[in-house]
């Protein structure tokens, strides 16, 4: 089984988010972490993002430093 987190703002926090399914989620720089995992229908802008999947979302800004960006658009 995988968790899954849907509807939640991470923005500056220190969360560390790893290895889960984030639906319907915003994404805002600050002191979270991205540890993998999955992100579909939702807003990424301005974290850095290093493995996992984007899925379905939109990119907004940041740093891809490697991963899966899939069906999603990028407007950066």
């Amino acid at each position: 089984r995988n968790l899954v987190i849907s509807d939640s703002i991470f923005s500056n926090n220190s969360n560390v988010l790893s290895k889960a399914t984030y639906i319907n989620s915003f994404f805002v720089n600050g002191s979270d972490l991205w540890d993998s995992g999955i992100v579909q229908n939702s807003i990424w802008n301005g974290m850095t993002f290093s493995e996992g999947v984007i899925r379905e979302s939109r990119w907004e800004g940041g740093n891809f430093l490697g991963g899966t960006f899939y069906n999603s658009k990028s407007f950066y």
